[in-house]
């Protein structure tokens, strides 16, 4: 009892509290759809799935090791052009890997040293270049991540995310773990 005791008196005096966070490859999966993949399971890449020209991500499925977060999915690529009302040219699918290292930035858990682990040889090129021209880096932002968690309507009191500190970004065993300052407020 005494330490449920100092633990909420620590949450609702907006002391920082020091937690760890733990994603599972499941629940990384789970953002990577809400987040990338959002064009019917897709993340498509050039072009629309339906046109002549396209190019685009599917299924993907992560696994976490050897300080690492594995992305595997399934491309999906044509270059053709209308011709007569119908589409001519080539078109090719394949799985894809990349993979990157967990890093923590401000607020952002981002992935970083992004690289091309598996994907036909004759594309591997094309990946890479696509990985270095983007601009975004891919991250997610653990602050809003944890304010929608804390806005629930059907709560009885309101929650209130006033500090987060990343202190560390580890993965091991399948899971990314993340230690973290956390101080929340309850009104």
């Amino acid at each position: 009892m005494r330490t449920i005791l100092s633990i909420l008196l620590a949450l609702f005096a907006g002391a920082a509290a020091s937690t760890e966070l733990t994603f599972h490859a499941s629940a990384f999966d789970a953002a990577l759809k809400r987040e990338l993949f959002m064009n019917d399971g897709r993340y498509v890449m050039s072009g629309t799935p339906d046109g002549c020209a396209f190019a685009y991500l599917e299924s993907p499925s992560s696994t976490i090791r050897d300080g690492r977060i594995f992305i595997r999915a399934r491309f999906s690529g044509r270059a053709g052009a209308n011709v007569g009302g119908s589409c001519v040219g080539t078109g090719d699918t394949f799985w894809v890997t990349l993979s990157a290292q967990p890093a923590a930035r401000g607020d952002l858990l981002v992935l970083e040293q992004i690289r091309v682990d598996e994907a036909k040889d004759v594309f591997r090129g094309l990946f890479e270049r696509l990985l270095a021209r983007r601009k975004k880096p891919l991250a997610l932002n653990l602050r809003k991540e944890f304010e929608r968690a804390l806005t629930r309507p059907d709560a009885p009191f309101e929650m209130e995310l006033v500090d987060l500190k990343i202190k560390r970004v580890v993965t091991q065993n399948d899971r990314l773990q993340i230690a973290l300052d956390l101080a929340i407020v309850a009104k």
